[in-house]
């Protein structure tokens, strides 16, 4: 039987923020630098090779993690992630990590994609818009938008015990809306992570069933206007107050799927030697000897 999903798209800062985090910074390379988030990253991605036996691996990065564009419809976005400078707020011993990353996977044969003034989360909107058959690695629950049955993608939410496979069936048991609704349920309910207020007054349960009932945002801002009987009279008040927040915001959150990416190129590694020398200071041979392993039994 073939197997559903035939690429797996990696958010890597997601991954290796998780890997870095979950795992202790003892885990170091021969001249005494922590590796562990590289380390935790290759081992959490030989066990979804294991699981999902793609065909193709892509790797998203952030070529701008926080795009001005989105700043300027939205000034609170990731605001509580910013330091003095403007960058992004990254310790020390993850920052180099990440910037090794990149070369190690390509240097391994797998893509990594990023674009100018683009998050990592709209290259994974791209290949999504691209491919089917697409299982997204992710601990961003706004990627739930890229889930559709119809062409067979997915999102594997990072979490315990290996986190869960979300189609639109968990999407909507989990959250109560549809997956190309969890937008706008999220903007209502609010998100910390996105530095998103939510509507006051409005928690998880009201925005789902206001979302649900109306479809989305645009037609609950309509019926709050028209003064619709179904909508309190103090929501349908928090509604229209945050009426701007709230447009805006959605704006902000839905993943750009348009950018002129070539995601048909491919990639020629090196071999399995070859990367073993050049990283041997990171003591990551067994995770390269894995995933060597799989990719023969894959081809």
């Amino acid at each position: 039987m073939m197997n559903k999903y035939t690429t797996i798209a990696v958010d890597l800062s997601s991954l290796a923020y998780r890997s870095f985090y979950g795992l202790p910074d003892s885990i170091k390379s021969t001249d005494g630098k922590p590796v562990n988030a590289i380390k935790g990253y290759l081992d959490a991605l030989n066990r979804f090779i294991k699981l999902y036996k793609p065909k193709e691996i892509i790797h998203a990065v952030d070529e701008d993690w926080r795009p001005q564009w989105r700043v300027d419809l939205l000034p609170q976005y990731k605001a509580h992630r910013v330091e003095e400078s403007d960058e992004e707020l990254v310790p020390d011993d993850l920052e180099y990590q990440l910037d090794l990353l990149p070369q190690i996977l390509q240097d391994m044969g797998m893509k990594v994609v990023g674009a100018p003034k683009a998050e990592a989360d709209d290259l994974l909107a791209v290949i999504c818009k691209q491919k089917s058959n697409v299982v997204v690695i992710t601990g961003d629950r706004d990627l739930l938008q890229l889930i559709d049955d119809k062409r067979s993608n997915a999102v594997h939410m990072l979490g315990k015990d290996g986190g869960i496979l979300f189609t639109e069936k968990e999407v909507l048991s989990k959250y109560g809306v549809k997956a190309n609704q969890y937008i706008d349920f999220s903007v209502l309910r609010g998100d910390a992570s996105d530095g998103l207020p939510g509507v006051k007054g409005i928690g998880e349960k009201t925005a789902a069933k206001l979302v649900y009932e109306f479809e989305n945002v645009d037609n609950l801002i309509l019926e709050a206007s028209r003064g619709n009987a179904s909508i309190s009279k103090r929501i349908a008040t928090s509604i229209l107050d945050s009426n701007e927040y709230i447009i805006s915001a959605v704006k902000v959150v839905t993943l750009k799927s348009d950018l002129d990416i070539d995601l048909s190129r491919r990639v020629h590694g090196i071999s399995i030697s070859e990367i073993r020398k050049k990283y041997q200071n990171l003591k990551i041979g067994n995770q390269l000897d894995t995933f060597n392993d799989s990719s023969t039994s894959r081809s």
